[in-house]
């Protein structure tokens, strides 16, 4: 999962302790919640990566506090306590499957 930062948002907010945070992870057909750690990030990149076994069914929750936040097709990923969430099935393709989601500034007060 990418988080494409067009204005280096995300660490800004860290580096000010902000309070906003983006979480992503990976629900199993079992019902286990699986955190995506951070494998790489840099000034406007913050990737996630979760192995799955190949064909396997997965719900991919986005939960996103504070940030203006939308996905691939520009649907935005709505801010607060509920995960923004989609179902996907992780096939044998050679190249890993990529989730991205662009994040491009803090919500504003009341949105």
């Amino acid at each position: 999962m990418q988080l494409n930062d067009t204005g280096t948002v995300l660490a800004q907010a860290a580096a000010n302790r902000t309070g906003n945070t983006v979480v992503v992870g990976i629900t199993a057909a079992n019902g286990m919640f699986h955190p995506m750690p951070v494998r790489q990030t840099n000034a406007t990149l913050r990737e996630h990566v979760a192995m799955v076994p190949r064909d396997t069914p997965v719900q991919v929750s986005v939960v996103n506090r504070g940030f203006a936040m939308a996905d691939a097709s520009g649907k935005a990923v709505p801010s607060g306590a509920a995960p923004y969430q989609f179902s996907a099935v992780i096939a044998g393709e050679k190249k890993p499957r990529v989730f991205a989601f662009s994040v491009s500034g803090l919500q504003k007060a009341g949105n």
